[in-house]
């Protein structure tokens, strides 16, 4: 699968879990509806301008979007990152 395809799918997702129809989503970041739809399906290349508005609009981080994208890791990769986000999270409290 391609990695536009992968974004589209990864804000497909972020959008449902946040209970949001395209079109209140469209509506929070000043896009067309129908431009969220191509998106979604992986039709449309946003720029990073759009990829913040939606990120904005999703309350979301634009790194945890993009995250969708990574090409895939090793194993050994995708330990060094769990081991850094459980030192980000414990750093926190």
């Amino acid at each position: 699968m391609d990695r536009i395809k992968r974004f589209g799918e990864r804000i497909r997702e972020l959008r449902k879990e946040k209970k949001l129809s395209q079109a209140s989503l469209a509506e929070t970041a000043d896009l067309a509806t129908n431009y969220i739809g191509e998106i979604e399906r992986g039709e449309a290349k946003p720029t990073l301008n759009t990829v913040l508005a939606i990120a904005d609009a999703l309350d979301a981080n634009p790194s945890d979007i993009l995250r969708a994208v990574d090409k895939p890791r090793t194993q050994q990769q995708i330990l060094a990152a769990i081991k850094e986000l459980i030192q980000e999270l414990e750093a926190r409290h």
